[in-house]
């Protein structure tokens, strides 16, 4: 435990060290740094809304340091939290309409302009996306004045209410601060999301809230019987644990009799299930240590004669699978027989079809 605080304590006054340096950044400057550091920028833009993004500052950085690069750190312009002081303010990125996760990065070099490269990478991926870009990026004025055009359009920004009317909107405010990753369970009722440093389960009917364990990602399973997270708080992208929904605690802190299985083989996080029969799970997760890298596991649950439930993994240890592509944001359907995941590289959505060997049949190109 005394090793696990002091990593703890590490990562923290890691984080606080990269984050101080946060400033305001503007067209203006932006092209400043680009014409003073030959060997190219590299931007990293982050949100307090999004926990992953700020995990990644310290791995952006180790990048930009290894490529001899100018590393500049800024935040997402309408985050809450955020001030004049560290926003970013660059208007061709913001009317480029990218800004729509974090972390995203971008990398600069002269008249070149790559990205965004988005979701917590590690500082490998950063390096190894860099070198590949700098050998095929395009200068990007040319792309800039259509993108303009269509953002002048009115009828883009014109938002209107075109809900059924079956539709039945209700409001119900949760005790924490919520951020991002809300994952709601199939009936609808019960909500886990994440706040500012935990995660949060709220039902929308009782108003009762359950403190789960880890910071991001807490998923339910598509029959809504078990709640999965990719981590807990001293062991970051460590595992997947399962938990039995019905007997999460409630108040200061979640019960340990809910905790059902940790998988230390299936690392990484996003993770994403499908339901490949009753009780039987096919999970995937993209991994954090290995660039293209998607992890998966099937699972096969048997519920015993007190209740209780005992979950076993299909494979020994979780598999690599649809290699040869830089993929990332995995999502599986419901049955688990086909997924979607982002080309890093192209920026194209990629459909899959997955047979039971976990053999890839690409289906799509999308986008």
């Amino acid at each position: 435990m005394k090793n696990k605080k002091l990593s703890l304590f590490m990562f923290v006054t890691s984080f606080l060290l990269a984050i101080s340096s946060a400033h305001a950044l503007d067209q203006k400057e932006l092209d400043q740094h680009i014409k003073e550091n030959k060997k190219g920028v590299l931007l990293y833009v982050w949100s307090s809304l999004m926990p992953y993004s700020q995990k990644g500052i310290i791995e952006a950085r180790k990048a930009a340091k290894k490529l001899n690069l100018k590393f500049i750190l800024a935040r997402d312009l309408f985050d809450p939290d955020s001030t004049a002081k560290e926003a970013l303010n660059v208007e061709s990125i913001l009317k480029s309409n990218k800004l729509q996760h974090f972390p995203s990065a971008y990398y600069f070099k002269g008249l070149v302009k790559v990205g965004p490269f988005m979701g917590l990478k590690s500082s490998q991926n950063y390096v190894d996306w860099i070198k590949n870009k700098k050998s095929r990026a395009v200068a990007s004025d040319e792309v800039e004045d259509q993108i303009n055009k269509d953002l002048a359009e009115p009828e883009n920004f014109n938002f209107k209410d075109s809900s059924p009317a079956w539709v039945e909107v209700k409001k119900v405010v949760p005790e924490k601060q919520p951020k991002y990753f809300f994952r709601p369970f199939p009936d609808g009722v019960m909500i886990p999301y994440t706040n500012v440093l935990t995660n949060s389960l709220l039902n929308t009917e009782t108003h009762e809230e359950h403190l789960l364990w880890g910071l991001v990602d807490a998923v339910p399973t598509p029959d809504g019987l078990f709640l999965t997270v990719p981590f807990d708080i001293l062991q970051p992208l460590s595992h997947l644990t399962f938990f039995d929904i019905k007997k999460l605690g409630t108040g200061a802190g979640p019960s340990k009799k809910a905790r059902l299985k940790r998988d230390y083989s299936l690392r990484g996080a996003y993770q994403t299930i499908g339901l490949i029969g009753p009780m039987n799970y096919r999970v995937v997760t993209e991994s954090s240590l290995k660039k293209g890298r998607l992890r998966i596991q099937e699972y096969v649950v048997d519920k015993k004669s007190n209740g209780d439930y005992d979950i076993k993994s299909k494979f020994s240890k979780a598999k690599e699978f649809c290699g040869g592509r830089n993929l990332t944001m995995p999502v599986l359907s419901k049955s688990g027989r086909y997924f979607s995941a982002v080309d890093a590289d192209s920026r194209q959505t990629l459909i899959y079809q997955l047979n039971d060997d976990l053999e890839c049949t690409l289906l799509k190109k999308t986008g």
